[in-house]
């Protein structure tokens, strides 16, 4: 989520205290930037930004509110983290924002147009991944879904077409679909490679594909990569709108 977009989201935001604000703020550099801790100055950029002034008393007031257990803040070595109550009340006013419905709205009513029932449920549980912050998760199941989709797609309406595209392709190891297990046995990079040589996909299609599943496989495997709630966001409804709902 961008800032304009975060800010959007909170009622009446310039009308806050610039404590309030601060607090914001805060929120936003940790649960949506992902940063482990924040300092005065980070807090101070973030108002350049938007073009607003800081707290007068921006260093004083972190540290003011990191001086006792029920304080705000809690001072790292080189900088603050916010306490965990404050984070979690936070968490449950700015969460339910209007940007942040909107988008859960929009990403059930493309998963009530799936026809589908099967896909429908996986896409259904993919969506209650997102919705507990579960991204990784979520972008997996989607991911399944689409190859799942795009198979049937293939087998069904244009099979004779891809099949052509495997025989003209250099890898002679692969082998004509004849049942649809059989995708299951090429990669999903070449499946992609083949659906733009059999031009099932046009190259902005292949392109999205290309992209997603490289964000599908830093997902799926363990690593220090933090999976923001926007690209999360991205992922679901450029899938939905660009192929399952396209093919």
């Amino acid at each position: 989520m961008t800032l304009v977009d975060y800010i959007a989201g909170i009622e009446d935001f310039y009308k806050a205290d610039s404590k309030d604000q601060t607090d914001y703020f805060a929120f936003y550099l940790t649960y949506y930037k992902g940063n482990e801790s924040f300092t005065a100055k980070d807090i101070a950029d973030v108002c350049v930004e938007l073009n607003l002034n800081p707290h007068g008393r921006l260093a004083q007031y972190l540290s003011e509110e990191s001086k006792s257990r029920t304080g705000k803040y809690i001072k790292l070595p080189k900088g603050y983290q916010l306490n965990a109550l404050f984070r979690s009340q936070l968490e449950q006013q700015i969460t339910k924002a209007p940007v942040l419905v909107a988008l859960d709205n929009e990403l059930k009513r493309q998963i009530s147009l799936v026809s589908d029932v099967y896909e429908r449920e996986l896409l259904e549980e993919a969506a209650l991944c997102y919705r507990v912050k579960a991204y990784r998760a979520a972008v997996v199941m989607i991911w399944a879904v689409t190859m799942s989709h795009m198979h049937t797609y293939v087998f069904t309406n244009q099979l004779a077409a891809f099949n052509v595209a495997i025989a003209r392709d250099s890898d002679k190891r692969l082998k004509s679909v004849k049942k649809i297990d059989d995708f299951g046995e090429m990669k999903e990079a070449k499946f992609i490679e083949l659906l733009r040589a059999a031009r099932i996909i046009n190259n902005d299609t292949r392109k999205i594909l290309d992209e997603k599943l490289g964000t599908r496989n830093t997902a799926a495997h363990p690593s220090k990569t933090h999976l923001k709630e926007s690209k999360a966001t991205e992922f679901g409804h450029d899938l939905l709108a660009n192929i399952i709902l396209a093919y």
